[in-house]
């Protein structure tokens, strides 16, 4: 796990562009501490350089940027290739003499050599791994810019001053001098809306994302002349979907169960190779108790788990960790985070992120990141499971609205004849009642990845508090559309919520703190798998993840791990009315910078409702408050 950046330096001279490499070099230091290069071509104003988190091969024949033995192409990579010895025997099977070309044994040298023997595409597609890429073709002198299948790994580009720059975090750019990047206002709009700002947008207009499985080539035009790049998809989670329904798993349900234990055992051990100490986040939930019992079952003599405790028990899943940890025996590490944890980190998390983000469970997963620091250098994590086996609760809850919507068109003046014989309604429908001022626009949508969207877009944050607010509506992905409803929700949060929140929010916490992270779940052959199989392997109406529970059943007892989902969240509700007080009245009454965008009367209505505890507005709230913060 690194860091990677390049700029052009059109017709400046060269010391200048030194000088802000080494300034954007320095602003990503947290993502590769261990060391640091910088290479530029002779014949073309580009540079490239690259922070290194020491992870396989820690000798200096690891060091990037890297060239080919032929001298054609130089790369600079972050992330990681889990089957790279896979990758390496193939070549030096199929071109015997590769085998005396190797310098060193690390991932990286085996990605290059067999781009240099099949093409970028082609090696891509053979990886099984976590990335962003960038590849000079020292020849064609054109720059590739690659991300992996799911989006575990960022990279953006874009132009400052008429400048070509690419960076694994946005942050970097602000340190390129005489260069200040404009706030887009689409993005933010979209931003109060979901709390994050989904791909291919950015807080800046200068900016893009690289979508998740896409290629993007830049020739001399796109670099100097601003012109779009040409972009290919070497992976789809589209594609996967449909060839999934296409090909559905005909097995019994033990067959799947079997097959799926395999597949992860695969994932967690390729994952759990490296060079330094590895251990596992460990929330006592399905998912991380599941990577932890593969890593057991892998082996591994040692196993350090980690998790942090909350300060209320609503929120506290940290004594159901040390269970599951006891019964695999693993060596297990436990934080309990105070309030003034999160005071203490607070005014310095907005930056963290690069971007507004406001999924408040960043405090728990950057603490959790620090505490396993100290520890190890890499962690496995479980995410990916709620969205590829249908673990999120309010699938539920949008399925029974959908299904009564079809078989019996509900609309918002129809609620009588949903009340039961004794005149109460059960919690659903009360639920459904008290927000029905939000959910009304849904009863209009035709299919369930409408009502997905509507849900995602609308139920959070209805009402934004931007005085200009753009069309704030995400581009779902139609490529392809699930019929079942609960598939609809969940290829929905896999496509966006996924890769722009989940995988974000843990990027940035653990390499602020140097942690590379590892996600076996997200491995494209389980994702793959988890497309054919059978709605109901995965969820029924009463049960949720269904088939993950049955692989761990063989390795946990059912009641460790049998409860409602708690999620890794903290009562922000609470905090923002008691201990965090303070700060945030300080933020929301300033004048600083960014809070021109905002409308201050909704503000004060929220906050007002807030902390006389009329209404629990903490997400807007803290949407509003890491706004400011970032703007500042």
């Amino acid at each position: 796990m690194c860091g990677i950046l390049g700029i052009s330096w059109s017709k400046e001279p060269g010391l200048q562009c030194m000088e802000d490499m080494q300034a954007m070099l320095s602003s990503i230091e947290h993502r590769g501490p261990d060391d640091q290069g910088i290479w530029c071509d002779t014949d073309y104003p580009i540079a490239i350089g690259h922070r290194r988190l020491s992870i396989i091969d820690l000798s200096s024949a690891g060091a990037q940027p890297m060239m080919s033995s032929s001298g054609r192409y130089v790369i600079a990579f972050n992330g990681e290739i889990y089957n790279h010895l896979d990758l390496r025997r193939d070549l030096e099977r199929t071109i015997p003499q590769n085998q005396s070309k190797w310098r060193g044994h690390s991932d990286t040298e085996t990605l290059l050599q067999y781009i240099e023997e099949f093409g970028l595409n082609a090696a891509l597609n053979a990886s099984v791994g976590m990335f962003g890429i960038a590849l000079w073709d020292v020849k064609e002198k054109k720059l590739h810019l690659a991300r992996d299948r799911i989006g575990e790994k960022p990279l953006y580009y874009g132009f400052a001053n008429n400048r070509f720059v690419f960076t694994s975090e946005l942050k970097a750019v602000k340190r390129i001098r005489g260069f200040s990047p404009s706030l887009n206002k689409s993005a933010i709009s979209k931003y109060f809306r979901l709390n994050y700002i989904p791909a291919p947008e950015t807080v800046y207009t200068e900016f893009q994302k690289v979508q998740p499985g896409q290629i993007l080539t830049f020739d001399h035009d796109s670099l100097e002349q601003r012109c779009e790049p040409s972009k290919t998809a070497y992976w789809s989670l589209s594609s996967a979907a449909k060839n999934g329904r296409d090909n559905p798993f005909t097995g019994t349900y033990d067959d799947s169960v079997d097959q799926l234990e395999y597949l992860l055992s695969r994932a967690v051990s390729g994952q759990s190779y490296a060079d330094v100490p590895v251990g596992a986040f460990l929330s006592g939930g399905v998912d991380s108790s599941l990577v932890a019992a593969m890593m057991r079952k892998s082996g591994n003599s040692e196993i350090l788990t980690f998790s942090i405790g909350m300060p209320d028990a609503r929120y506290d899943e940290s004594h159901y960790a040390k269970q599951v940890a006891t019964h695999l025996g693993t060596r297990h590490h436990s934080y309990d985070i105070s309030e003034q944890d999160a005071l203490d980190l607070i005014p310095t998390i907005a930056k963290t992120w690069d971007e507004p983000f406001a999924d408040s469970s960043q405090i728990p997963t950057f603490l959790v990141s620090k505490l396993t620091r100290q520890k190890v250098k890499v962690a496995l994590s479980g995410d990916g499971g709620d969205e590829f086996f249908w673990g999120y609760s309010h699938y539920g809850k949008l399925n029974k609205i959908w299904r009564w919507r079809e078989l019996n068109r509900i609309n918002p003046t129809r609620f009588g004849p949903l009340q039961s014989k004794t005149g109460n309604q059960n919690q659903l429908l009360r639920s459904i009642k008290n927000k029905i001022d939000i959910l009304s626009g849904a009863w209009s949508n035709a299919t369930p990845t409408d009502l997905a969207e509507y849900w995602a877009d609308k139920y959070k944050n209805r009402h934004t508090p931007l005085i200009d607010e753009r069309d704030s509506r995400i581009t779902p992905n139609r490529e392809y559309t699930p019929s079942a409803t609960p598939g609809a929700f969940a290829f929905w949060d896999a496509s966006h919520y996924l890769p722009d929140d989940i995988l974000v929010k843990v990027d940035r916490a653990s390499m602020a703190n140097s942690l590379e992270t590892r996600a076996p779940l997200l491995d494209h052959r389980v994702i793959e798998f988890s497309f054919g199989l059978p709605d109901k392997f995965k969820a029924t109406s009463s049960e949720s993840k269904i088939i993950l529970k049955s692989v761990l059943e063989r390795h946990i007892p059912r009641h460790l791990i049998d409860r409602p989902k708690m999620g890794f969240s903290i009562p922000l509700d609470e905090w923002l009315r008691t201990s965090l007080r303070p700060w945030c009245e300080d933020l929301l009454h300033s004048e600083k910078r960014g809070s021109e965008l905002l409308d201050n009367s909704i503000i004060r209505n929220l906050w007002t409702e807030h902390c006389s505890r009329n209404a629990n507005h903490a997400d807007k709230i803290w949407a509003i408050l890491m706004f400011i913060e970032f703007t500042t």
